[in-house]
């Protein structure tokens, strides 16, 4: 037996690449317990474990993408598995979210342990690459820009869900597509200082104003635009493609085919153009009062999807509140999970996919589907899956559950955000 050693690789890397682990320098099938631990800069108070025990090989080796646990806090083989598998035993997950710092690194520590034997190896894992900068915008618009110095690539504006209140929230998907060579903006459209403090009502000059800064200003100079968009942000990015011809390219994460209500008491539209509101479905309460009672007396998981197909039935003005994806003049890449709880985006995907068949449209789309995953849309290997897969409280005795493996969410997150990646750049040749 040689001397024990945790080999990964690659060494350095952006926190959303794959890592491969390996144990070397244990007695052939000797019993090794690999300990990882995953640390936020910014939320010190917050910390996650996994444990799992392996038997090394004839050679004295566990390969992780190779080796399934004997035990532990997985059961299958993957190079990933110890980070995949991480659990919070301290702090509040909201911490995470709040005031994300993307100019720090994840810290991930291993630990692998053989009788007496003990190895460890701190691996910090950064969003950015280096030489990146960041302009932060608040008069104009609010948002931040990632840029390299003489960068001649594309723009990509990043749109957030229901949490982009928070900006903070779209800085590691805007930074780390920025670090493959991109300028990125993270752009908010509520609930900033001078927007909308709802969801709802959001006027389309605004982005107008967006379009045309980028445009003039001499970082980014662009004639065409990228947008990558997740839940409501991919609602967002479709409306905006269907009306402005200057986006060329959409990736849509869980999107919806239709304006709905904004998310307000109010039934009002989630935005507006020359000061009317836009088309919009309206949110059937009353339709699915009995279904959300069903809920909370017979204490079944809850799902808001149920309530947006009761909302589609019923309403009248459906096509007249559809969003005209037709007229874009974008190539889309469309994801969804088929077990989606908060809404039906399976069908609302189904629907754009039919409705540009039949327009003969001239650009290309490609849905892409994952049959047990869920309403899932970040990068990989930021959030453990652990907290994106969990039930959400929504009200005393109401739980909205999807039903999602951890395991499904995190092969959605890498292989959507891997796809979305090169999607981008196979219309960036530079």
């Amino acid at each position: 037996m040689g001397t024990m050693n945790i080999e990964v690789t690659p060494r350095s890397a952006l926190c959303d690449v794959r890592l491969g682990i390996r144990v070397s320098g244990l007695p052939p099938s000797g019993k090794v317990k690999l300990h990882a631990s995953l640390t936020y800069p910014w939320a010190e108070g917050v910390a996650y474990e996994s444990e799992s025990t392996f038997t090394a090989d004839s050679s004295g080796a566990v390969d992780l993408s190779r080796h399934k646990p004997d035990s532990g806090s997985y059961d299958f083989a993957d190079s990933m598995g110890p980070l995949l598998s991480l659990k919070r035993v301290r702090g509040d997950f909201r911490e995470v979210m709040k005031d994300i710092a993307v100019d720090q690194h994840l810290i991930v520590d291993l630990t692998a342990e053989c009788g007496a034997d003990r190895s460890s190896v701190r691996i910090e894992r950064p969003f950015l690459a280096p030489g990146l900068k960041r302009l932060e915008i608040r008069d104009e618009f609010v948002g931040d820009l990632f840029y390299a110095e003489n960068a001649r690539r594309k723009t990509i504006i990043v749109l957030g869900g229901s949490s982009n209140e928070d900006l903070c929230t779209i800085l590691p998907p805007s930074a780390l597509l920025a670090s493959r060579g991109f300028n990125v903006l993270a752009l908010a459209f509520f609930g900033q200082k001078g927007l909308n403090s709802a969801l709802a009502e959001i006027p389309l000059e605004y982005f107008e104003k967006v379009f045309a800064w980028l445009e003039q200003n001499p970082i980014t100079r662009c004639r065409e635009l990228y947008v990558y968009g997740g839940s409501i942000g991919a609602v967002m990015a479709l409306l905006l493609a269907s009306r402005y011809p200057l986006i060329t390219r959409v990736v849509a994460v869980d999107p919806l085919a239709w304006c709905f209500q904004g998310l307000t008491p109010r039934r009002v539209s989630l935005c507006t153009h020359g000061g009317r509101s836009l088309p919009f479905v309206r949110l059937a309460w009353g339709a699915s009062l009995a279904y959300i009672l069903s809920c909370i007396i017979h204490n079944k998981p809850f799902g808001f999807a149920a309530i947006y197909r009761k909302s589609l039935e019923a309403a009248k003005n459906r096509e007249e509140a559809r969003i005209k994806v037709e007229n874009s003049n974008a190539d889309l890449l469309l994801f969804g999970g088929q077990k989606d709880g908060w809404w039906d985006t399976h069908a609302a995907c189904q629907e754009i996919v039919e409705r540009l068949a039949k327009s003969h449209y001239p650009h290309s789309c490609e849905y892409v589907t994952y049959e047990d995953g869920g309403h899932a849309c970040y990068p990989p290997f930021i959030v453990p899956v652990e907290e994106l897969s969990a039930p959400v409280k929504v009200a005393p005795r109401l739980i909205l559950s999807e039903g999602v493996s951890p395991k499904a969410n995190a092969h959605m997150l890498e292989d959507g955000w891997g796809r979305a990646v090169r999607f981008f750049q196979k219309g960036d040749p530079a």
